[in-house]
């Protein structure tokens, strides 16, 4: 039996077939935890089940797969081409990914495993805090240089500039001030939050051999570790280096014609998050490494700069693809070990302080917004 689901965030539409492609049964129901239960009693956990990859998919997925079904999470950019058609609607959607299924067409997505997808989501709500930071530190500069005010430090919060701006707030309307505590207190505020996420973050990968092996690299501490390990997942998924490469994005497009092969920019194709981290590490890893920076400056003579660093970024993913396939840690003619376990007391000790997650602490920050809105709601 094959099963097709087009989940929506309020209601999925289900298409049932039987080994010969006959359409069973469809109908559509709502996403609710009683309707999902008697699903799970109805169908025998030996069905095939495709599910495409929405928000709303990735979590059915996770609970059939969780529960004993053989679950298929299709890949929505390539379904998009297949879906092109007058008549799209949610019901047809079912039909196609149940077809798709039986014929052994369906382009597939990896599914991690729960502890996988907690890194992710932990690594990318770390990043977006990351951005925040940058926004608001774009923010005063652009404050201060209204003001003819100018900081040539490398911090904008920093002591000697927080100094410099509380000497400069005297030349400064109010309105400009005001705007500047306000800044300066959400970057406080984020600031925290980010150290709260890093300790969590220390605590994941304490117990992971994969993050031990990926912080041999020099430049690659423990969040850089857990970024790239989240975005792998399972590294057997890929048969080969070439096959990983592919997946970073980080190998040019080839157009190819008769003997003539044209190479262009990196095809961006895998996981934008996995290219960050890859590509950060490496402006690190060419002042550390001498086979790394060996490689980078050859290059960079003959294709520039910005290419040689995508170039050693792509070189890199291969090495982390040999290292965690043979469980190796990173080989150079520079001994790493004591900068390795220094990275690796910092993980133990951020772990240690990281504080588990207690139900009250959602029931208090709750209360809290609510007392702020109703006070909100009487100033208006």
């Amino acid at each position: 039996m094959y099963i097709g689901i087009d989940a929506h965030k309020l209601s999925e539409s289900v298409c049932v077939t039987d080994n010969d492609g006959k359409i069973v049964e469809e109908y559509k129901m709502d996403n609710t935890e009683e309707n999902w239960t008697a699903f799970m009693k109805k169908y025998h956990k030996d069905s095939e089940i495709a599910v495409e990859t929405s928000t709303a998919g990735k979590y059915i997925a996770h609970m059939l797969r969780d529960n004993g079904f053989n679950l298929h999470l299709a890949n929505s950019k390539e379904l998009k081409l297949i879906f092109k058609s007058k008549k799209k609607t949610d019901k047809n959607d079912a039909r196609i990914l149940a077809k798709l299924l039986r014929t052994g067409d369906l382009p597939e997505s990896y599914l991690p495993t729960k502890e996988i997808d907690d890194m992710r989501t932990m690594i990318r709500y770390r990043r977006s805090l990351g951005e925040d930071i940058t926004a608001i530190k774009n923010r005063v500069h652009a404050i201060l240089t209204r003001n003819g005010i100018s900081i040539a430090a490398t911090d904008i919060f920093g002591k000697r500039s927080l100094n410099k701006i509380l000497e400069s707030s005297k030349k400064m309307s109010n309105a400009d001030n005001m705007i500047l505590v306000d800044l300066i207190s959400q970057f406080n505020d984020i600031n925290a939050r980010v150290k709260t996420i890093q300790d969590q973050l220390a605590l994941m990968g304490k117990e992971v051999e994969g993050i031990a092996i990926l912080m041999t690299i020099p430049g690659v501490d423990y969040y850089t570790a857990l970024g790239i390990y989240s975005e792998i997942g399972d590294i057997t998924r890929f048969p080969n280096a070439e096959h990983f490469s592919s997946y970073t994005g980080l190998v040019p497009r080839v157009d190819q014609s008769g003997t003539t092969a044209i190479y262009g920019h990196a095809t961006k194709s895998g996981p934008s998050v996995l290219r960050f981290f890859l590509v950060n590490s490496v402006h690190t890893l060419i002042k550390l490494s001498p086979t790394f920076k060996k490689i980078y400056k050859k290059l960079k003579k003959r294709i520039g700069k910005n290419r040689a660093i995508i170039a050693v970024a792509r070189k890199l993913a291969v090495t982390i693809f040999k290292m965690l396939s043979k469980n190796q840690h990173f080989v150079d003619d520079y001994a790493f070990k004591t900068l390795y376990e220094r990275k690796l007391k910092n993980m133990e000790s951020r772990g240690n302080m990281a504080q588990k997650f207690k139900p009250e602490d959602m029931e208090k920050i709750i209360g809290d917004v609510n007392i702020l809105s109703k006070s909100t709601k009487l100033l208006s």
